[in-house]
């Protein structure tokens, strides 16, 4: 009887020692366990214009989706326009889901970067413009419908800011866009 009772006694020590490891060697994160991740990859149609003339942009976007709600990730944009110029941009992209588990949720975004511009048009832009850099921001406000699990289509009204230290002239590259998005992903 009392081999059964040491027995069962060094039994529920050795639990109580592993449980005590175990709470020990929790690894602390920034982002809580709990929260669900997942990620987005989306191809982007940009519908805008450059110096007043139609331009449809290309574009792709993807991060990491925490708890549903919140993306952390990039942006990238780029076309040709009418006139012959080039116009690529891209940047870090935030966005903020709110209801994302109804059929349709909207969010708003911001997407904070740089860009570049060539042969704007058929004139001379001044020194160093033929090709040359630019600070972009662009907020959007968007409308998602979730059409399956893994896959939702967005559409998003917003307005490109651009910015360039070289030449203080308006540039024409400032202006309203409208985005329609496929998005995969786990979300």
């Amino acid at each position: 009887m009392r081999i059964r009772f040491l027995l069962v006694l060094l039994c529920l020590s050795a639990t109580h020692v592993l449980a005590q490891e175990s709470e020990e060697t929790e690894t602390e994160t920034l982002i809580p366990s709990d929260f669900d991740n997942g990620f987005v990859v989306a191809f982007d149609d940009k519908l805008s214009a450059i110096d007043g003339d139609f331009a449809n942009f290309a574009g792709l976007h993807g991060g990491w989706l925490i708890d549903h709600s919140f993306l952390i990730g990039m942006a990238g944009y780029g076309t040709d326009s009418a006139r012959g110029s080039a116009m690529g941009y891209g940047g870090l992209l935030l966005e903020y889901f709110f209801n994302p588990d109804k059929l349709f949720n909207y969010s708003i975004r911001g997407l904070i970067g740089g860009g570049g511009v060539e042969n704007f048009g058929n004139r001379h832009l001044g020194p160093g413009f033929d090709v040359d850099g630019f600070f972009v921001a662009e907020p959007e406000a968007r409308v998602t419908v979730n059409v399956l699990k893994p896959f939702r289509i967005g559409f998003g009204l917003g307005y490109r800011f651009v910015g360039s230290e070289n030449d203080r002239r308006d540039l024409g590259l400032s202006g309203p866009t409208f985005t329609f998005s496929f998005k995969f992903g786990i979300f």
